[in-house]
């Protein structure tokens, strides 16, 4: 059961990432191309280890090769963004460390999004469990992925001081200093919910 697809190019690599359930848990199938897509190689057909389970992903293309995945840890106590680099899509991305985006628990729906501006620095928007909210933050980080630190405030909050209204499945990008973000919502009373 395929839940969702990610992919990115960089040096003449295409990662791709497929998420899907085994029946029992949430796993992410990793593959790499270095003929654009035409044909891939399986690197990897599982990625649930002990105490990670990633749930929700997203990558970017790092400056000089590589990619960053961002996603959310599913299977731990506390459940966390975490973000993880590889320097090819080669490279088996369960071997690589993790880095801990954010130390707030990821909420209901985890949402994220992590994409590279033209000035090399890597952001991620991510929704939070703020405990009496669902907020949705903005992380950068200029050494792509060894540390992440808030930029800003909450962006987007659309029922503040409730959980019933939020920001969910993120695709985000910036150019010249302006960023856009789309994403789908949750408003159970709004008959538009799980709208774009």
């Amino acid at each position: 059961d395929i839940k969702e697809i990610r992919t990115a190019y960089a040096n003449d690599q295409v990662l791709m990432l497929v998420r899907y359930n085994d029946g029992a848990n949430e796993q992410i199938a990793q593959y790499a191309s270095t003929s654009r897509g035409a044909r891939f190689d399986l690197v990897s057909a599982t990625w649930d280890v002990s105490g990670d389970e990633p749930d929700s992903m997203s990558v970017a293309p790092l400056p000089g090769g590589g990619f960053l995945v961002v996603y959310a840890d599913g299977q731990s106590s506390t459940p966390r963004y975490r973000s993880r680099r590889i320097g090819s899509a080669f490279e088996d991305l369960q071997n690589a460390d993790d880095v801990v985006l954010v130390a707030e628990d990821v909420g209901p729906t985890p949402s994220r999004t992590v994409w590279t501006d033209e000035d090399g620095v890597v952001y991620s928007v991510v929704s939070i469990d703020e405990g009496s909210t669902e907020s949705t933050r903005l992380y950068r980080t200029a050494d792509q992925g060894d540390s992440w630190e808030a930029w800003g405030g909450p962006i987007a909050e659309l029922n503040p001081g409730a959980k019933d209204a939020y920001l969910t499945e993120f695709a985000a990008t910036s150019t010249g200093g302006l960023g856009l973000l789309v994403s789908r919502y949750i408003a159970p009373t709004d008959g538009e919910s799980d709208s774009a």
